[in-house]
């Protein structure tokens, strides 16, 4: 096998389309690095910077009603992953920039997928993509003539006439074909490293995104040599090497472009989502029922007045030592808050449904394991979003819970020209946002790296089973 072995690496070394696919690749690969991580540094940048005008904005308020402060509202802005650069996952089409004000939970904007040509559903260009759909085409070209060539030419009837058995033949090609495409994406992997090293340093962040980074290379090699497993089997299996060749782009394409795009749009069909409309009059229908805090005459105005009377031992709401009006904003922001949380939990729950077919669909083609696991360990996925989007609405309601409050302890009912001075506007925290520990990003998607892990097994034992019906 070490003889078999030997041969195949120097014919890899020997032939010149080898270093023009490899260094075509880690081409691609650099520019793409290169140019998300610098989209990610500007972005940042910009981020830092938006984000402190608007708390200077916010601080310097003139003096006013805190519940007009409420309605002035103000942005949050998605920090990005530390190696979100590398994939961007969904982030295109949630959106990163949300405004915060009382009374409504305002979806996501900024999604530059609203502005894209229709090729945004084959992927953005990103390290992610070459990786999961070009590098394999490059494996492909390189494996797809390994067995099938050999036949052609009658050397493999010279090989297997030498003694040589088929398993070993089958095993030494296997091991050299494997190590090609580790020559072939490694460089690109190590460009990744030396990037995310030379920007973040080892230590802190930059050791959790190492780490990050080391999960998606294990995860990127289990896929590249489920594809290498896959071309050789059919190579073996093929009376010639076009055979190969037409069989391995037809399974390229369909895995890589066509399943995706069908799943998707089936899992869209399955688990609907409500247009904006529909979801916007559900809002209002509900909203409508209860209390919206601005409406002297809503029905559940009276009973909360009842228990605020007798919860403070008066008869009238002039005697009350509190700001009644006030306290009828809270109650309608807290009954919002719910009809909204529903609401967003329902869609959230139908994008995690459409994300549950995909991975189950992982079973089918290896692209929607490598594609769920990318994203995950770049933090890019459904659950990261879903987690930044909870905890920005947790600091909606403490903000305007905070101002309503003010509002309450030092004005009394009708007392409409009651106002703050600007030095009350530093007291309230700005949002911070710290990026989940990779086990948190990673508990849910573990199957998908043990399915890739079955993917290059099974790759590797179709290759042996090949082995025995070897023919020259």
């Amino acid at each position: 096998m070490i003889a078999v072995l030997r041969h195949e690496l120097m014919t890899l070394i020997r032939e010149g389309r080898f270093w023009v696919a490899g260094a075509l690749l880690t081409a691609l690969m650099l520019g793409s690095i290169l140019v998300g991580r610098d989209n990610q540094q500007a972005k940042a940048q910009a981020a830092t910077r938006v984000t402190q005008e608007l708390r200077t904005q916010w601080e310097s308020q003139k003096d006013k009603n805190p519940h007009s402060a409420a309605h002035f509202g103000t942005f949050v802005i998605k920090p990005a992953g530390s190696v979100s650069w590398l994939d961007p996952g969904i982030e295109p089409y949630l959106g990163s920039v949300v405004f915060l004000e009382a009374h409504t939970r305002n979806e996501f904007e900024h999604r530059p997928a609203t502005d894209s040509t229709t090729l945004r559903h084959f992927g953005y260009f990103s390290p992610a993509f070459l990786l999961q759909t070009v590098a394999p085409l490059i494996i492909i070209l390189f494996c797809f003539s390994a067995f099938a060539a050999d036949r052609e030419s009658g050397a493999l009837r010279l090989v297997l006439a030498t003694g040589v058995e088929p398993a070993v033949l089958v095993a030494g090609k296997v091991l050299g074909s494997l190590i090609g495409v580790a020559l072939l994406v490694l460089p690109s992997l190590l460009l990744a490293f030396l990037v995310l090293a030379g920007g973040e340093g080892a230590g802190g962040e930059g050791g959790a995104s190492l780490a990050r980074l080391s999960l998606l290379a294990l995860g990127y090699l289990l896929y590249f040599a489920t594809f290498a497993g896959v071309t050789l089997a059919v190579s073996a299996f093929s009376p010639k090497s076009q055979v190969a060749l037409a069989t391995m782009v037809l399974i390229w394409i369909t895995t890589c472009f066509i399943l995706p795009r069908t799943l998707s749009d089936l899992a869209a069909a399955r688990h609907p989502l409500p247009s904006k409309a529909v979801f916007s009059d559900q809002i209002a229908r509900e909203t409508l029922k209860g209390l919206d805090g601005h409406d002297a005459q809503d029905e559940r105005r009276a009973p909360l007045l009842k228990a605020t009377l007798k919860r403070y031992g008066v008869k009238r709401i002039e005697d009350l030592p509190v700001n009644f009006d006030a306290i009828a904003l809270q109650e309608s922001e807290e009954y919002t808050s719910q009809l909204y949380s529903r609401e967003f939990n329902r869609i959230s729950d139908q994008l995690e449904a459409q994300a549950a077919v995909t991975r189950q669909a992982a079973t089918l083609a290896p692209y929607f394991a490598i594609r769920n696991w990318s994203m995950a360990a770049s933090g890019t996925d459904l659950a990261h979003h879903r987690r930044f989007s909870d905890a920005v609405e947790r600091y909606r309601l403490n903000l305007i819970r905070t101002l309503n409050t003010n509002l309450i302890e030092n004005s009394r009912t009708g007392d409409y020209g009651y106002y703050v001075e600007r030095e009350f506007w530093k007291t309230i925290r700005p949002f911070q946002y710290d990026e989940p520990e990779l086990a948190w990003a990673l508990r849910s998607t573990w199957s998908q790296l043990a399915t890739l892990a079955v993917w290059a097994a099974a790759s590797i034992g179709l290759c042996l089973v090949a082995a025995t019906r070897l023919r020259p």
